[in-house]
């Protein structure tokens, strides 16, 4: 696998002559939930409703290269990630092509996906057209040195489960959407992460109804939550401009 830090591959860019001539531009990056934790129904049938919810994001990666499960479409609002609505599906897991990189954000930080939206920090790079992101996940001190972390009720059919989980994932995210041409500097990226996606696919079940459960691994639930916290479908970049 090529770098992953952008700025080597900038100076090769501009040194090389490359073909597309680029500018050096900054934007700010925030990130929260895509939803204030409303309720979520699983595919089994369970009402969901998180009382935490929180990821430790520790590298953005910017790139040119398609994602891997959606086309972006820039009709009619160039610039703007349409491709919340899943389009045709042109790549397969492990046929991610990044291509050139564009810009990165290196400052790790802990988001709580149920606050208002929080600031990530400033990201540098160059214009172009950005396509994809790689999400680097890792344990942070200030999550108890686990990666991701929620807590919440599931209730179905008059049954409720209390339950928490943890995950202490070191994981790279490949080939999430994107879909914005930058130009210049002067608008921000928003990441709006679902925690929806983390409790889809968990059966809730099996699980002790009496007291509080901590998801374990290996079983059902534990392995459909570390699914949705990787999932790319999971991850909403949007361009703004300003």
């Amino acid at each position: 696998m090529r770098t992953t830090h952008l700025f080597p591959a900038l100076l090769c860019t501009l040194a090389c002559g490359s073909d597309t001539a680029r500018s050096r531009i900054n934007f700010e990056v925030t990130a929260g939930g895509l939803t204030q934790g409303g309720p979520v129904t699983t595919e089994s049938g369970w009402t969901v409703e998180l009382s935490t919810a929180e990821l430790s994001v520790a590298g953005l990666y910017f790139f040119e290269g398609e994602p891997l499960f959606a086309r972006v479409d820039r009709r009619p609002m160039r610039g703007r990630l349409l491709g919340l609505v899943i389009g045709t599906a042109y790549a397969h897991p492990g046929h991610y092509v990044e291509g050139e990189a564009l810009a990165d954000l290196l400052q790790p930080v802990t988001l709580d996906l149920l606050a208002p939206d929080q600031p990530l920090g400033q990201a540098n790079g160059v214009s172009g057209a950005y396509n994809s992101v790689r999400v680097v996940l890792k344990p942070a001190a200030d999550l108890d040195n686990h990666t991701a972390r929620m807590a919440g009720t599931a209730t179905k059919d008059g049954v409720t489960v209390r339950f928490t989980a943890h995950l202490d994932l070191d994981r790279t995210i490949e080939g999430v959407a994107f879909g914005a041409d930058l130009e210049a500097s002067g608008g921000k990226v928003h990441l709006a992460i679902d925690p929806a996606e983390w409790v889809r696919r968990i059966d809730f079940g099996s699980l002790d109804t009496t007291q509080v459960v901590e998801l374990q691994e290996g079983t059902q639930p534990y392995n459909a939550f570390t699914r949705g916290v990787e999932n790319t479908a999971a991850f909403h970049f949007t361009w703004i401009p300003g």
